[in-house]
């Protein structure tokens, strides 16, 4: 369950079930985030990433890490370190778009971010 910043539970309108989750503590606080796939067989939705409260609750900060800003088809991630910064980093692949790397500048407040390449490699900021 997601919660609001005030610890009540936060709706979605547009909210979905998940083709895919993957979980990995993201921002090193010890506890496993989760990320929700959805969008796959070539229907482009937005993904979900669920930030552990560390108390029983998740909070929806898809949005402020800048992983709402592309909404694509995709049923398969992976998270590594892959510039060995001590931070976990999250590859998405998608169906019938690039694939995206997103690293993780290690903040976990969602204030400095995530590098997205976009498709035609140029970097874009999103924070996670």
């Amino acid at each position: 369950m997601a919660s609001g910043s005030h610890g009540g539970q936060r709706k979605n309108s547009n909210q979905l079930g998940g083709l895919n989750l993957v979980a990995a503590d993201y921002n090193n606080d010890g506890c496993m985030d989760l990320l929700v796939l959805r969008g796959g067989w070539e229907s482009p939705m937005r993904k979900s990433l669920l930030r552990n409260n560390c108390d029983g609750t998740f909070t929806d900060v898809t949005h402020e890490s800048g992983l709402g800003e592309t909404v694509t088809a995709s049923q398969t991630a992976a998270w590594a370190d892959v510039d060995n910064d001590g931070y976990l980093d999250l590859y998405i692949g998608n169906e019938n778009t690039p694939s995206q790397l997103f690293r993780n500048k290690g903040d976990g407040d969602g204030s400095s971010g995530m590098t997205l390449p976009r498709s035609h490699g140029e970097p874009h900021s999103a924070r996670l």
